[in-house]
């Protein structure tokens, strides 16, 4: 019997059904998704209960506290991007902030940026330690040089018009002063308290110190009785306040109103010039 032969044919397998409105509400929810999420960002970056009402300043007593929160209420005004308040709590720039208030006030040296939910600014400043004033010049024909006010640490800030009649001690650098910090050098700092100091010994007030121009290392101290000393400043002055005591008691006597200045640069040997 002669083989036989058939063709069989494969079954090609059923496509499923698709649903198209699947993946229409698959969408529809995905875009109600963001706009809910959307929605509730505007809603959380507008909240009426995370607006700043009230700015807490803390530290200021020189500078007036009053005019620092206008300071910073003017920095969060208004809106960024058009949308996110800057006076929102949570979005308020500290590094901004800071950055205004040391620029609008010299005399503040440290600035603190806290949030305390829901609706308050915590400010703490640091104020300089004044210690007195320093100029470029001394005052020549009525006109001073450009004055700055002077902390303890060497720093100039705010500057001032001119030093007549100032009860802070003042710093005539013979130079551009410079503003901000270490523009005075530590060093001469504590070589005018210490002048300062050495002089109220012997019942004289030092008024100012200018830093000499010819003679590199040699300042000359204004005295309130209006006359000079001049005097090396690597030298210690508790030593030259004793040769000046022995000289005004013992050589100059009531003839101290006419000084214009005493040289006490060169040791034991000391010269003086009336007026």
């Amino acid at each position: 019997m002669a083989p036989t032969s058939r063709v069989v044919y494969l079954r090609e397998p059923q496509k499923s059904k698709s649903f198209p409105w699947r993946k229409a509400v698959f969408r529809s929810g995905v875009l109600i998704g963001l706009i809910a999420l959307l929605g509730g960002a505007i809603y959380l970056v507008r909240a009426p209960f995370l607006r700043i009402a009230e700015v807490r300043i803390a530290g200021a007593h020189a500078v007036s506290a009053s005019a620092i929160e206008a300071v910073v209420r003017e920095e969060f005004s208004g809106n960024e991007w058009l949308v996110i308040p800057r006076d929102n709590l949570l979005f308020v720039s500290a590094s901004r902030i800071r950055e205004r208030v040391a620029r609008e006030f010299g005399g503040i040296a440290d600035i603190q940026v806290s949030r305390e939910f829901p609706k308050r600014l915590g400010i703490t400043v640091s104020e300089r330690d004044l210690w007195g004033v320093a100029c470029d010049a001394l005052p020549r024909g009525g006109a001073s040089g450009r004055c700055f006010y002077l902390d303890r640490n060497g720093a100039t800030y705010e500057e001032v018009s001119g030093v007549s009649g100032w009860l802070l001690p003042v710093i005539f650098l013979s130079r551009a002063v410079p503003e901000g910090p270490g523009a005075v050098p530590s060093e001469l700092i504590a070589l005018f308290d210490r002048s300062r100091d050495a002089l109220g010994g012997i019942r004289e007030e030092l008024l100012s110190m200018a830093v000499a121009t010819a003679t590199p290392g040699d300042v000359r101290l204004r005295v309130a009785k209006g006359w000079e000393v001049w005097v090396a400043s690597d030298r210690e002055p508790a030593e030259w306040a004793k040769i000046l005591q022995t000289l005004l008691e013992e050589e100059i006597g009531g003839r101290e109103g006419r000084l214009d200045y005493i040289d006490l640069r060169f040791g034991s040997k000391v010269f003086y010039k009336f007026r």
